[in-house]
């Protein structure tokens, strides 16, 4: 499964919730999923990600679902693999 295929259809259809460098991924493997996990990088900023994937190429994405903001997706730097992997 493709990255694009794991994001809702939103997500591709609106700009402001997903940037270019995380556009560069979009057709990227997924190496593995994670629910109700803890997201690789850690602090308040990422308190409501349950959601994340591995990706193939050494990055990770997480689905964060703030009640305050809304959906925003961060993408994580490829030494996440070495913990997760």
């Amino acid at each position: 499964m493709k990255l694009r295929d794991w994001l809702p259809h939103e997500v591709l259809t609106d700009d402001s919730l997903i940037n270019g460098r995380i556009k560069k991924h979009l057709d990227v493997d997924i190496h593995s999923e994670y629910q109700h996990r803890p997201f690789p990088q850690r602090g308040d900023t990422y308190r409501y990600i349950h959601n994340w994937v591995l990706l193939t190429n050494g990055y990770a994405l997480g689905w964060n679902e703030s009640p305050r903001h809304g959906w925003t997706f961060v993408l994580s730097t490829p030494n996440v693999v070495k913990r997760y992997g």
